[in-house]
């Protein structure tokens, strides 16, 4: 008879009582999403899959709505009566390993390769200089490093859209799983666009959010179904920021959410420190509400022995999430009372708001706001990019300290300054030539890489 996890009780743990029945997650993964990552997903309930895909015809709404997301660019659904600067930033992931280690990329001078395949011409590292001169122009600093887990490669990833006179629009993705990095990479890619493409986007950006966040979980299902994403047992969280800049609700941010990534605002106190506050709570089994949801759809919670409750379906010992909330993981979707509906908020900027910070759990793992904030601020605080990576190197060196320089979350953030981002807006003129920039920031690469191409006169276009 299988061992059990330990039960979600008021009082003492199970494990004082009698520990032989206390069935742990594995040491290495007590801090982790999840608790254990099989290569073998178990078997569906209900339809059978076949091997050409579902044994449904596909939906002709998602399958026409997912050719629409593969050809076309976010930037390209921003339509803007006058011409306006974009900028349209994000990760790209790559399934090759051999990263170097976290403190190797950071502490390298300058951008440099993690192989002999990956050197930097001099095109590379213009367009990486370039990269970051336009982040900081904006003040935005941007760090995405992997981590030290049992299977490979990064999985977080992040977008940045920037509209002068309009909105900026931040994500945040933390994959987990086997297939983890699929799933945030295609969630980073169609829910931003899901998002711009709702008609009641300018009247009503909440119920946009809620809207784009179902209908791509929707689409997930979809190419999980037909075998075109491996979606059954990986998922991803995602925090997506939208900030207006301009009109009635200039200085309004609106922040949707499922899972633990994190958004904070950053303030400065009547005695000059600096602090935080977050924006948004972390979606977890342990919760009361979100609880009550996980039995009420056939789940299950409970605590692993260390840190975390996490979820299950009924009896069964899958799939061990620490949180209620994402997107992807269709089983537990079905089987395990998981949920992908955006928790939305909308705060106004105050006069003692300086920046937000967007980060994946591994920064918050060890960090709470105020201390953010301060790392944040406290490294070069005219300089987004630097406070942003400084954050990143306090939070990996916590991770080392905890389980003995042997395991730690993958390390994603983005760091906006307002007053920066407002400066750069203002400045931008109505009659400026819109300018795309694609950012592809490479798991394999020690240092942000870039490759820089031109598409005929104009400027040029980092991809």
């Amino acid at each position: 008879m299988a061992t059990e996890y330990l039960a979600t009780s008021g009082g003492r743990s199970d494990a004082t009582r009698n520990p032989r029945k206390t069935r742990r997650v594995a040491s290495e993964r007590r801090r982790l999403t999840l608790g254990t990552v099989d290569k073998k997903e178990p078997s569906q309930s209900g339809a059978a899959r076949s091997s050409t895909g579902s044994t449904t015809a596909a939906p002709t709404d998602n399958h026409g709505l997912m050719q629409f997301l593969k050809t076309t660019n976010a930037s390209d659904l921003v339509k803007t009566t006058q011409a306006r600067r974009k900028l349209n930033l994000s990760s790209f992931h790559s399934d090759q390993t051999g990263q170097k280690s976290f403190d190797e990329k950071l502490t390298q001078a300058g951008p440099a390769a993690s192989s002999s395949s990956d050197k930097r011409s001099a095109a590379d590292k213009a367009g990486n200089e370039k990269t970051r001169e336009e982040l900081n122009k904006l003040g935005i600093g941007i760090s995405c490093k992997k981590g030290m887990k049992p299977e490979s490669p990064n999985q977080d990833a992040f977008s940045v859209l920037y509209v002068a006179e309009e909105f900026l629009l931040v994500g945040v993705y933390d994959g987990h799983g086997q297939h983890g990095h699929h799933i945030s990479q295609f969630v980073k890619d169609a829910l931003p666009k899901l998002f711009l493409n709702e008609p009641n986007r300018a009247k009503d950006p909440a119920a946009a959010l809620q809207t784009a966040f179902a209908k791509c979980q929707k689409l997930i299902e979809h190419a999980e179904r037909h075998a075109t994403l491996q979606a059954g047992m990986s998922g991803s969280t995602c925090t997506l920021v939208y900030q207006i800049l301009a009109g009635p609700e200039k200085g309004m941010i609106y922040v949707a959410h499922v899972g633990d990534s994190r958004a904070v605002m950053v303030s400065r106190t009547s005695k000059g420190a600096y602090t935080g506050r977050d924006l948004t709570r972390d979606h977890k089994p342990s919760l009361a509400e979100e609880k009550k949801r996980i039995e009420e759809r056939g789940g299950r919670v409970l605590f692993d022995g260390f840190f975390n409750h996490r979820v299950f379906a009924k009896g069964q010992m899958y799939p061990g999430l620490n949180m209620s909330r994402a997107f992807g993981d269709c089983v537990a979707h079905r089987e395990a009372g998981l949920c992908a509906e955006a928790e939305v908020s909308k705060f106004r900027i105050q006069s003692d708001d300086i920046g937000l910070l967007v980060c994946s759990d591994g920064v918050w793992e060890f960090l709470e706001a105020p201390e953010a904030a301060q790392h944040a601020m406290n490294a070069q605080n005219e300089d987004a990019q630097v406070g942003m990576e400084n954050l990143a190197k306090v939070s990996w060196h916590q991770w080392m300290s905890d389980s003995d320089n042997e395991i730690s979350d993958d390390i994603t953030g983005v760091f906006v300054q307002f007053h920066k981002l407002n400066h750069t807006s203002s400045a931008a003129g109505p009659n400026q030539q819109p300018q795309m920039v694609k950012n592809s920031y490479s798991t394999t690469a020690a240092s942000y890489g870039s490759m820089i191409t031109r598409d005929g006169p104009g400027p040029a276009h980092l991809r």
